[in-house]
């Protein structure tokens, strides 16, 4: 079930993850192509045609992910059922927030980053479920304190500050 990040001794993750990132990643292209080179408009702006692109697929996949698994859990009537909805995105969530800052995982910021976006929307915090808007602002808070730990770690940081 754990999957040992490579380059990293202590780092262990799930194999679903692991895999779901996996393919993320894969679905990325980018091309040395002339043709599919940015190019500056009339007021001198780089056009990101590329980057979408580049990104779209896994930006769409990793929506449908999340968008998915939320839609489904205000519809699961067994209590049983719901904890383990709620047991895959929290174990989800841990290892995408622990693999955000490893080089060998770049889609893991854009996982986070989905989540946060449907959790903010009307799989969560809109919902009409007052239990599914508790769940998702639990969630944001795990990831606030997340992001808010690696800014302080930064700040403290001799390296980062002499830059």
């Amino acid at each position: 079930r754990c999957f040992n990040v490579p380059g990293e001794d202590s780092v262990q993750i799930q194999v679903l993850l692991a895999l779901l990132m996996q393919c993320l990643q894969a679905t990325v292209e980018f091309s040395d192509d002339e043709a599919t080179m940015p190019k500056a408009n009339k007021e001198g702006e780089m056009t990101t045609d590329v980057h979408a692109r580049a990104f779209g697929s896994a930006f769409y996949w990793t929506n449908y992910f999340w968008k998915d698994l939320l839609t489904r859990w205000p519809k699961v009537k067994a209590a049983e059922h719901e904890r383990q909805i709620r047991a895959v995105i929290h174990n989800a969530l841990v290892d995408a927030l622990t693999c955000r800052n490893l080089p060998e995982w770049p889609v893991a910021n854009l996982l986070v980053l989905n989540l946060a976006g449907n959790l903010l929307g009307s799989a969560g915090l809109q919902c009409k479920d007052s239990k599914i808007r508790e769940i998702a602002l639990d969630f944001l808070g795990q990831i606030a304190s997340k992001l808010r730990a690696d800014s302080k770690a930064v700040e403290e940081d001799a390296f980062w500050r002499e830059l």
